[in-house]
């Protein structure tokens, strides 16, 4: 064999360095995974033999308890009088059975007369009491507390003022006026 055909290992010192350094670490690694699972794996057996006498213990019945009788109460015959048939429901003349009755929405409060010193919203000033109505089932249906300010008997010009609050600083009224207007309520103002 000829010299240059042989391996050399002359220009790999720090290559087998390296190699040598990986095994070393994996052997030390494989040492300490062995000595942490063998204590883990003693302390596991200790905590079963622990519970295994507490086990025993706890799976025997106790005396004074009541053993199961479901079985005994689905073979017992059922008396005759506890069996009732379904009411029949009551119709109406044509034979139908009508529907039963919708309960209420609840409605958010109303207030009939303004709270004085406390901030409220305008959204809307009419002459026009069905059209007042109808603004605050709107407003109360997004979730406002809503109020009409009815105008006196004797108000020669009667304006319906529809407000919502109210609230109690100016800055919740601010944000709750803000909220209007981005649904529509252009006009609303604080007052």
């Amino acid at each position: 064999m000829d010299e240059s055909e042989s391996p050399s290992w002359k220009g790999h010192g720090f290559t087998l360095l390296v190699f040598g350094g990986i095994v070393v670490l994996c052997s030390i690694f494989f040492v300490l995974g062995m000595l942490v699972g063998r204590n883990q794996g003693q302390r596991i057996a200790e905590n079963a033999a622990a519970n295994e006498g507490t086990r025993k213990t706890a799976a025997q019945p106790l005396p004074d308890t009541k053993g199961l009788e479901f079985f005994n109460r689905t073979t017992e015959p059922i008396p005759d009088d506890t069996l009732q048939p379904r009411p029949t429901p009551p119709t109406t003349a044509e034979g139908s059975v009508p529907a039963p009755a919708a309960p209420p929405e609840p409605e958010p409060p109303a207030f009939k007369e303004p709270v004085p010193d406390k901030p409220y919203v305008q959204i809307l000033a009419t002459k026009d009491q069905k059209a007042a109505d109808r603004e605050r089932t709107k407003v109360q249906s997004k979730g406002f507390r809503v109020l009409i300010l009815v105008p006196k008997p004797d108000d020669k010009d009667p304006w319906y003022r529809v407000r919502v609050g109210p609230y109690d600083t100016k800055a919740e009224a601010t944000m709750a006026m803000q909220e209007l207007q981005s649904q529509g309520y252009a006009d609303a103002s604080l007052k």
